[in-house]
């Protein structure tokens, strides 16, 4: 478990960095190492889903490393996501 703990995490860094190389708008380093761990807890969540959903090893790397980049924008959908259900239970 700690192995794919860290694996998934070397992933999400991996993805985010590319991500940072890429990106044309200039960032803080505070916003960029918190940016950078939100995609590595990010990576390791996805590393458990795809480990339960995807047979390939290589389709896992793959989804993980996807999950990786697009840490930013998943985490936005999360958090708006629960927000929305968050309501609906409460208007009930």
């Amino acid at each position: 478990m700690i192995k794919d703990i860290a694996t998934s995490a070397g992933l999400g860094v991996m993805g985010i960095t590319a991500r940072h190389l890429i990106d044309k708008e200039k960032r803080s380093w505070t916003e960029i190492a918190l940016r950078t761990g939100a995609a590595m807890i990010t990576a390791v969540f996805a590393g458990f889903a795809a480990d339960a959903l995807l047979q390939s090893e290589s389709m896992k790397y793959a989804a993980v490393g996807a999950v990786s980049y697009t840490a930013p924008e998943v985490l936005s959908f999360l958090v708006k996501f629960v927000n929305r259900k968050g309501k609906q239970l409460t208007n009930q």
